[in-house]
């Protein structure tokens, strides 16, 4: 899957200022290829004090410089003779990199492979709407 054709993305900060001091943001991202539209969603973990631009690997939430590689995951949806299908996973590995550019604006890399071995990558510079839950 391939974000070839960015829609755009949202970025909710779902936890500010935990215990240790970590804020948990899910991005979710989406873009278009072909006749598939797909969708990746992933957890990151990082100093709140800090800006959320970072290059993050797989592991646990709770650690800075990481997202949720249990908690990511990915939806491919197609619409074959007017049937819809649906192609999901989880498990994310690789990296997910991210860069405040200004305002709303972000750019974000990511090349990763799931749990069932479908593998997911996108470079884009897209304006984000931006939400704190």
């Amino acid at each position: 899957m391939s974000m070839a054709q960015p829609n755009g993305g949202v970025i909710q900060i779902i936890d500010e200022n935990n215990d240790n001091g970590l804020a948990t943001a899910q991005i979710s991202l989406s873009g278009i290829k072909d006749t598939k539209l797909g969708n990746v969603t992933f957890y990151l973990s990082y100093v709140e004090a800090d800006d959320i631009s970072g290059t993050y690997m797989a592991g646990e939430l709770g650690q800075d410089g990481y997202y949720d590689s249990e908690g990511s995951s990915y939806a491919i949806m197609e619409v074959v003779d007017e049937t819809q299908q649906t192609d999901t996973g989880g498990g994310a590995e690789g990296t997910f990199k991210i860069t405040h550019n200004s305002g709303n604006n972000y750019s974000v890399e990511f090349n990763v492979t799931y749990d069932n071995g479908t593998q997911a990558q996108g470079n884009f510079t897209h304006d984000f709407v931006f939400q704190h839950l």
